[in-house]
């Protein structure tokens, strides 16, 4: 008897707190849709959003004890070219592309291929397509939504569980409203970027800024001014970029930005990077970079004050040998190596390896497998697929393989 009581008990409690949650779930997303002038028929939110034609939902995936929940943001665009589809990109597709066993497109940014699978019927039309403010949308949204897709009919989201709360899911609603406008109208933050791509990330930031006077406050816009800034030295500058939004992440972002350069616009040489004459030893550079606990943001920031400028004269082995026209961080056209010049991590569900992609002015044959040791300058890195860029790179030493 006793047993049947606790069953009864623990029903009533399940089936008190679905109808307690289903409840606020109603009134956040009633909440939502008042507040946008949307509609929620009971299960969606439907309507247009600045334009755009927005759906809130929930989707089960899975069945079973391996279901999960989710809420999906779909929000509509119409854009002029090829079919393309774009889905974050996976480490294991990532090395099948690298291996030729993938039929993900290559365009030829190497931050942007590393992290963003492209599905089009024809590479050369998909590059033009991409222009260097789609494939920033593209990456700001795989770095924000674990589940997500653009395509030419909009972009889709989701997020693990029923959101509940009517400030979140306004922010993720303006902010994905925000990133379709500037996929399906790149020009004008396209013209704005350019600076930036070549070298002055300080007047391309007064270039977004303007953009944003013109045409009204974007969310994604907004963080690319304030990564601009940042990039300019100009941390103040980018936390007052961001400043405004509801949104705990880019508010993080700012903090640890400021705190992590310490300085101002008006004193950009608190901000250049140090310039030790001693090379970076490579194990000590491995560990302060992918080992620590830091967010991703915050490794950037620690790279840029830390490690950016410094001298470098590291061993490896070689993985790759291209010559490029095209380089996300070196000038072209030049010859790129890449080696692999340590490990981290256990091995168990992504490969150890660090590597160094180095602009080499050398043309001696170098082949896969020869160990090689190198002078130059660290420049960049990408925390995804933890490589580090060399610059102004010299062979010093050169072991063929037996």
């Amino acid at each position: 008897m006793s047993g049947f009581v606790i069953f009864a008990v623990v029903l009533a409690v399940s089936i008190g707190w679905s109808l307690y949650a289903n409840q606020l779930r109603k009134q956040a997303w009633t909440e939502v849709a008042s507040s946008l002038g949307l509609e929620f028929d009971g299960v969606r939110i439907v309507g247009m959003l600045d334009g755009h034609p927005v759906v809130v939902e929930t989707v089960t995936r899975g069945s079973g004890k391996n279901r999960t929940t989710f809420t999906k943001y779909t929000v509509g665009h119409r854009t002029t070219g090829p079919s393309v589809r774009l889905t974050k990109q996976g480490r294991m597709r990532f090395l099948l592309g690298v291996v030729g066993m993938d039929d993900d497109v290559v365009i030829g940014d190497d931050e942007f291929d590393a992290r963003v699978v492209v599905r089009a019927p024809e590479t050369t039309s998909a590059g033009a397509f991409l222009t260097p403010a789609r494939r920033t949308t593209a990456i700001h949204l795989f770095e924000r939504y674990l589940h997500a897709e653009i395509d030419g009919a909009g972009i889709e989201a989701e997020r693990r569980g029923v959101e509940r709360d009517a400030g979140a899911l306004t922010m993720h609603l303006r902010w994905l409203v925000d990133a379709s406008e500037v996929f399906s109208e790149p020009a004008s933050v396209d013209v704005a970027l350019e600076p930036r791509v070549d070298g002055d990330p300080g007047a391309s930031a007064d270039a977004l800024h303007a953009w944003r006077e013109e045409h009204g406050d974007n969310r994604l816009v907004e963080t690319l001014e304030a990564e601009a800034r940042l990039a300019a030295g100009d941390p103040a500058g980018a936390r007052r970029a961001i400043e405004h939004l509801d949104d705990d992440e880019l508010a993080a972002w700012s903090s640890v930005a400021e705190a992590e350069l310490a300085a101002t616009a008006s004193d950009r040489a608190a901000i250049e990077p140090p310039v030790s004459p001693v090379p970076a030893e490579v194990d000590s550079v491995i560990a302060d970079l992918f080992s620590s606990h830091r967010m991703g943001h915050e490794t950037e920031a620690h790279f840029d004050a830390t490690h950016r400028g410094r001298p470098v004269q590291w061993s490896g082995t070689v993985d790759r040998v291209s010559d490029f026209h095209y380089h996300s961080v070196f000038d072209g056209p030049g010859r790129r190596v890449r080696m692999v010049i340590g490990e981290l991590g256990d091995g168990r569900l992504i490969s150890r390896a660090v590597t160094a992609e180095v602009h080499l002015d050398d043309d001696r044959e170098l082949r896969r497998g020869d160990l090689v040791t190198v002078d130059g300058r660290l420049v960049a890195l990408d925390r995804y697929v933890r490589t580090l860029f060399v610059d102004d790179g010299v062979l010093v030493a050169h072991h063929p393989r037996d």
